[in-house]
């Protein structure tokens, strides 16, 4: 993907989704085997980053498959977007995810807040709307 990003530019953004191991797969797991759980699934965003280094320019946090601290949290690691408000986002919770259906956008400028971020409103195509 980095190689195709340097020689194209054409990619915007990169979501890494951690992966929901609670319904269907997870019961054909080994008996024994660990789930994943919030800290694991936060690790997912920096190493992404490593790996396409400054060639994807924006690197977003899905709060819904991570929750909202472990991706406020990924915003201090460089991950530079928190992805957006949701109006009733079926697909992560039937998959078993146990985060938000929806979020304000109070919600998410606050978040923005703590992890020492400005939090802005941007286009799909990262042009800044406004800054709060």
């Amino acid at each position: 993907m980095r190689e195709l990003q340097e020689r194209t530019g054409g990619i915007t953004e990169f979501v890494p989704l951690s992966f929901i191991p609670f319904k269907h797969i997870a019961r054909a797991a080994a008996p024994g085997s660990r789930r994943s759980r919030g800290r694991r699934t936060s690790s997912t965003p920096p190493p992404s980053g490593w790996a396409l280094g400054k060639s994807v320019p924006n690197l977003q946090a899905s709060w819904v498959k991570m929750g909202l601290d472990a991706a406020t949290e990924s915003l201090r690691w460089g991950v530079n977007d928190l992805g957006g408000t949701l109006m009733e986002e079926n697909i992560s919770r039937m998959a078993g995810s146990h985060h938000g259906v929806r979020l304000e956008p109070e919600q998410l400028i606050e978040a923005a807040r703590r992890a020492g971020r400005t939090p802005a409103q941007r286009t799909t195509l990262y042009d800044i709307v406004e800054t709060y």
